[in-house]
C-alpha cells in the first residue's frame, strides 16, 4: 500500500510554499477540482482513491485538495495514508440533509 501522507500541507509555511510553486497550476485546476468535489462526489461514507500517477502528479493534486480546503472552497477528509477521500458537509445544511 502507498503511503501520501507525506504529501499533506500541515503547516501554513507548506501551503505557502506550494502556494508560489504551483500558483499558475492552481488558477488553472482548483476551479475544475472544486466543482469535482463538491458537485460530482456524493457525500456518503464511501472512500474515493486519489489516482496514482508519477509521483509528482501525486504530490500535487495532494497539495491541490489540501489548499481548497484551506481556502474553504471544499471539505474533504482524507484517510490515514493520503491515497483516498471523502466528501464532508460543508455547512449545516449539507449536514441536514446528509443525515436524513
Amino acid at each position: 500500500m502507498y503511503d501520501y501522507s507525506k504529501y499533506l500541507l500541515r503547516t501554513p509555511e507548506a501551503m505557502l510554499a506550494f502556494s508560489i510553486a504551483y500558483a499558475n497550476w492552481i488558477e488553472h485546476t482548483a476551479p475544475i477540482y472544486a466543482h469535482w468535489v463538491n458537485e460530482e462526489l456524493p457525500m456518503n461514507d464511501q472512500w474515493f482513491t486519489i489516482e496514482r500517477n508519477t509521483e509528482r502528479e501525486t504530490q500535487m493534486v495532494i497539495g491541490l485538495l489540501c489548499w481548497l480546503y484551506d481556502e474553504g472552497e471544499i471539505n474533504i477528509q482524507f484517510n490515514e495514508y493520503a491515497t483516498a477521500i471523502r466528501k464532508m458537509p460543508r455547512n449545516q445544511e449539507e449536514y441536514k440533509n446528509w443525515n436524513k
